[in-house]
């Protein structure tokens, strides 16, 4: 019973990390140089096209995930508190559903309370020029468009560090 629950730990602290190839660190990076964001135009979950350059002169958190990713589950709700929070004071919060078959995601967001914007980036290259190398994969964009935070992977521990990040982003 002990090993059984030692290996339920160990698979679960591993799932937290991130899904993907690449690194799994669930430690923000700053970008000392920040860099641009890569433009993109993908659909939402209701079939409208919806670019980066529509959230020009506004903050941008960005979220690379999928629903079979279990990291990018337990990150949701954090994620829409942080919505709930600062949506008011001007932050646009996109998630980018990788999903292989985009049909499911509709229902999984509705199921999941996902009140912020839901695009379907597959077959397109977005996770590519992101250089998304596991998920969940979190980019803070400021309001000239330049990438100032990233966040790969997905620890609870995360919300205070994503409002401190967004707060400051929002006084600047």
């Amino acid at each position: 019973m002990r090993r059984l629950r030692r290996l339920f730990l160990a698979v679960t602290l591993a799932a937290l990390g991130g899904c993907g190839a690449g690194p799994k660190s669930a430690s923000p990076s700053a970008d000392p140089s920040a860099t641009g964001a890569p433009a993109f135009t993908l659909k939402d979950i209701h079939g409208k096209k919806v670019s980066l350059s529509d959230f020009r002169g506004k903050a941008v958190f960005l979220d690379f995930w999928a629903t079979w990713c279990p990291p990018c589950r337990f990150s949701i709700p954090a994620i829409e508190d942080l919505h709930r929070e600062f949506a008011p004071r001007g932050l646009n919060i996109v998630g980018i559903s990788l999903d292989e078959d985009p049909s499911v995601v509709p229902e999984f967001v509705k199921e999941n309370g996902m009140n912020y914007t839901v695009l379907l980036g597959a077959g397109s290259d977005v996770a590519d020029r992101y250089q998304v190398r596991g998920i969940p994969a979190m980019y803070l964009i400021d309001k000239k468009g330049n990438i100032v935070r990233r966040w790969i992977g997905f620890d609870p521990r995360l919300r205070e560090e994503w409002r401190a990040a967004v707060d400051a982003l929002l006084k600047s």
